[in-house]
């Protein structure tokens, strides 16, 4: 009997619960049934997902169509969900170069806990992407273990056009690996330069408040020497009389 069971990760990202298991109360694998049991959130249209991609047609005996198109249909979704995402973080660090760029020293400690936001959603987006990446290898494990399940008798071979199509996901997961990669790199250098524009305003602030200390201090040694120059004045100029 072969099983299959898939959940997403717990985060704020929509969700989906998989378990697909063929039935052994048939004599052969060509009467074999599936029972299968999904949970999913509203972030993800079900319909809209299985409407839009084509059925693969190469099914041939002794394997007949199962159920494994539907997880192949949410790794699908899963892809471009985490693409998607990718590409707007990727955005909003750039919107955030732009920000730093123009040497504003307005809002940095704002700019900074958004830093601290884009590193969260990259550790998730990181496991999303992970999770895809094992989806993808365990599907396509998984149509090894039902093609020699039912090569018992005679070769059989799985359909080529769903393992195809695993695999082009699989492939299009890989290529964020390097954006993936070099984004902490990035939120770092950012968290640098907010560090360097914070210190030189809190260095000037301190040049400014020593200034102004002098100033002060100036100031009330000129009232001293005034006050000991008139004060004694009325006595002086009485004396002189």
């Amino acid at each position: 009997m072969i099983g299959f069971i898939v959940q997403t990760p717990k985060d704020d990202f929509p969700y989906f619960s998989l378990a697909l298991t063929e039935l052994n109360n048939c004599r052969s694998k060509s009467d074999a049934d599936w029972g299968c049991i999904l949970f999913t959130d509203r972030g993800i249209d079900l319909e809209n997902l299985i409407c839009n991609i084509q059925f693969p047609s190469d099914f041939s005996a002794p394997l007949p169509p199962d159920f494994m198109f539907l997880p192949a249909c949410l790794l699908q979704w899963q892809v471009q969900e985490t693409r998607d995402q990718v590409n707007t973080l990727s955005d909003r660090i750039l919107a955030q170069d732009d920000k730093l760029a123009g040497r504003k020293t307005e809002g940095l400690e704002s700019m900074r806990s958004l830093l601290f936001q884009l590193e969260k959603l990259h550790l998730t987006l990181y496991r999303r992407w992970s999770f895809e990446q094992d989806l993808a290898a365990k599907l396509l494990q998984c149509f090894q273990t039902i093609e020699r399940s039912a090569s018992k008798e005679e070769v059989a071979t799985y359909s080529r056009k769903l393992c195809q199509q695993v695999r082009t996901q699989n492939d299009l997961s890989g290529t964020l690996k390097h954006d993936l990669d070099t984004i902490p790199g990035k939120l770092k250098f950012q968290h640098g330069m907010i560090d360097s524009q914070i210190s030189i305003m809190i260095a000037k602030n301190s040049e400014f408040a020593a200034t102004a200390a002098r100033k002060d201090s100036s100031f009330m040694r000129t009232i001293a020497i005034i006050t000991l120059i008139f004060l004694p004045g009325t006595f002086v100029a009485y004396v002189n009389v």
